[in-house]
Order: structure tokens, then C-alpha cells, then sequence
């Protein structure tokens, strides 16, 4: 099932003055990351997830965690980038040289 269809299949049932009710909540806390679609469902029913709101703060900072930790794997410190870039400059004058 698309993204989209599974909106729709959580959000049956709740009415459009619920969720324009919950997107201006969510709007005026300052949240950096959106809810799940458990945790908007459970918001625009009122009903209290603050268990599932930490849960899914937890989630968020062990995704974040995981992509910053990728991203050194694959780019390496901002050091071993200098040192690389630095290689390939040397290396290009080398073979201008011949």
C-alpha cells in the first residue's frame, strides 16, 4: 500500500475540522519532525499519546543518528575529504607533468 493510500485508509472516520484542528496544533508547537500517522490519527481523535509522541522522538534521533553516521562512512571526516581532494589535485599535475 502507497503512502498516500494509507493516509487515507488511517484519517477514515475523522473529520476535516479534526484534522485542520490538529495540523494547527502541530503548527504552533514547533516540532521539527511531523508525526507518525499513528500519533496524528491519535491527535485528531484527542486521544492523550504522549507514550507514542516520545516513541517516535526516539525514532526520529536514531534515524538521524543512523543518516549522519552513513554519511561519514561514505564521506569521510571534513579532514579525509581535504586529504582526498588534496591526493587528486597532486595526482592531476603529475599526469599534466608527463
Amino acid at each position: 500500500m502507497d503512502q498516500t493510500r494509507a493516509w487515507e485508509a488511517s484519517l477514515r472516520g475523522i473529520s476535516l475540522s479534526q484534522i485542520k484542528q490538529t495540523l494547527g496544533d502541530i503548527a504552533k508547537s514547533g516540532k521539527e519532525y511531523p508525526p507518525t500517522m499513528p500519533v496524528f490519527r491519535a491527535m485528531c481523535l484527542g486521544e492523550n499519546n504522549e507514550k507514542e509522541h516520545h516513541e517516535h522522538l526516539r525514532i526520529k534521533a536514531a534515524d538521524d543518528e543512523y543518516k549522519e553516521n552513513q554519511k561519514k562512512l561514505v564521506l569521510g571526516t571534513k579532514e579525509d575529504q581535504i586529504k582526498i581532494a588534496n591526493k587528486h589535485i597532486t595526482d592531476m599535475r603529475k599526469s599534466l607533468r608527463k
